[in-house]
């Protein structure tokens, strides 16, 4: 019996979902946004990146608030979401890069073996433990 893939998502491959502007990165977004579409069971997304997701629109892109809901509500209705426990909090503490490592602990502890993220260098640490794979490369 195969082992099963699973793969977490950072942020910023939701960001380029909802923005436009390099539409290469928003293509190959869309791909993977068709992909958790057809196959939900190989990804996961934690609350934080939703909450970042959000944080990150209202910031920066207001004006594509009602996109970010409506992905915000697509993907938690097809892959939910999983939580960081008071174990990825204490992990975590020794980084520098704090909400990277709290991911990253996040999506290794839900059996996650890959993360999809543009930012594989603040994630090169946990490469012995999971996949760091930029979908944009």
């Amino acid at each position: 019996m195969s082992e099963k893939k699973l793969t977490g998502i950072d942020t910023n491959i939701l960001v380029h979902m909802l923005d436009s502007a390099d539409a290469q990165k928003h293509e190959r977004a869309l791909e993977i946004l068709d992909e958790i579409h057809n196959h939900p069971e190989r990804f996961v997304v934690s609350i934080q990146v939703y909450g970042e997701l959000s944080s990150v629109i209202a910031s920066k892109y207001p004006q594509l608030s009602d996109l970010r809901d409506n992905l915000i509500r697509f993907l938690f209705s097809r892959v939910g979401a999983v939580h960081y426990t008071i174990n990825e909090i204490l992990l975590a503490g020794a980084h520098r890069r704090f909400w990277d490592a709290v991911l990253a602990y996040t999506y290794i502890r839900a059996g996650a073996d890959a993360i999809y993220t543009e930012n594989v260098r603040d994630f090169k640490q946990f490469s012995d433990k999971i996949r760091i794979v930029n979908p944009f490369e």
